[in-house]
């Protein structure tokens, strides 16, 4: 090609006589050069995909927020290791499944309502949560939810939320003394 270099991937197959003795070779030359780059650019966008996935994971994972997304139909998609570690369950107990498998119905609810109003409102809502965590144990949460839209047009509810527990004892034990 004009001197330029390529990659090309070449067959050739033997034209044998009758005793199996070789007469000829025919050959088939194929220029893969572009092919060859195509694969190369996508590795390379694979890598580099990874590293982004990677280092948010490491971000997700090391925020002292829990955070979560569910599919429109309240699954759960994604939990980071902070929820895993706050409500005492592994992602593989929780991926796929519905609010109302992981959490004791009443705060099921909660949480299944609040979902709703963050997929049918355009912005973030805000607001703080008193329930019973999966292990049977009284919480509160400061909860952020928002919804997401991927390019296909599936929607998702993201949030994150802050165990405020503490606080809130706190408080009731300032106002009780």
């Amino acid at each position: 090609k004009d001197g330029e270099v390529i990659t090309a991937r070449i067959l050739t197959c033997p034209l044998l006589d009758q005793d199996s003795e070789s007469l000829l070779s025919i050959g088939v030359i194929e220029d893969i050069t572009e092919r060859t780059r195509v694969l190369k650019e996508l590795k390379e966008s694979r890598r580099q995909l990874q590293q982004r996935e990677d280092l948010f994971q490491t971000f997700m994972n090391n925020s002292p927020l829990v955070a979560f997304m569910k599919d429109e139909t309240g699954r759960y998609v994604y939990i980071n290791r902070p929820w895993e570690e706050a409500f005492g369950k592994k992602s593989a107990e929780v991926m796929g499944k519905a609010t109302q498998e992981i959490w004791p119905p009443e705060s099921a609810l909660q949480l299944m309502e609040s979902d709703e109003a963050a997929l049918a409102s355009t912005e973030a809502i805000q607001f703080v949560l008193s329930l019973t965590d999966p292990a049977g144990r009284p919480i509160h949460l400061w909860v952020c939810k928002f919804s997401l839209t991927d390019p296909d047009g599936n929607r998702y509810v993201g949030g994150v939320a802050l165990d405020i527990t503490k606080q809130k004892e706190d408080e009731k034990a300032l106002k009780e003394s």
